[in-house]
Formats: structure tokens, sequence, C-alpha cells
């Protein structure tokens, strides 16, 4: 049911093509919003991240990959050097990236889209 929600013509891919939508006509520069980083980028970035980052079973990680403005704003915020310095404390903190879980360690993954 999963993989059906957000294949072509599902429920959520209908809503990441909304969202896509959205930040074209709101965003720029690789932001949700205006063209600045804020809560709309943010949660965007986290909130995909835990969509394709293994939480919801079934949901395989190339389900943004249609959506070149959600990977903007994904990319943009990952490579945001705050973004960075946090993941790279947690990295530290954990011992190894293979000690985060799953979706952080997508979130990580995100500057290099």
């Amino acid at each position: 049911a999963r993989l059906a929600a957000v294949s072509e013509g599902g429920a959520v891919y209908c809503l990441l093509e909304k969202i896509d939508a959205f930040i074209q006509a709101h965003g720029s520069g690789g932001y949700a919003v205006d063209a600045v980083m804020n809560i709309a980028s943010i949660l965007t970035f986290t909130t995909l991240g835990r969509v394709v980052g293994g939480v919801f079973y079934g949901v395989p990680p190339t389900v943004c990959d249609a959506f070149p403005n959600i990977q903007a704003v994904r990319k943009t915020v990952g490579n945001d050097p705050a973004i960075i310095a946090w993941y790279d404390a947690r990295v530290v903190q954990q011992k190894s990236l293979k000690s985060l879980s799953p979706a952080e360690q997508v979130l990580v993954g995100c500057r290099d889209l």
C-alpha cells in the first residue's frame, strides 16, 4: 500500500507534486519559501528525509527524485554549513555514520544530491 501511495497517481505522490509546485511558486535559490533558510525549508528537508530514509517500510529512497524543487531544497539545506556541522557532530558523537538512524544517514547524504 505504501509503494502504491508514493507511486505516480498515488495519494502521497500527488501531495509531493503539490509541494513541488508550491516550492516552485514561492521558493527561490533552493529554499522552500523566499530565498532564505527558514522553517519551511528545514521541515521539507527533515520530513522528506524521513520519508525516503527507511522510516516507512516499503517506500523507496528514490521517491523524491521526480520532484526537482523538492530535491533542490533537500540539497540546499543539506549543504548549509550549520546543517553539515550538526550532522558531522552527530557522526562523531555516535562514533560512525552507520551508527546513525537510517533516516539520519539519508539526511547526511543530502549534501551529495
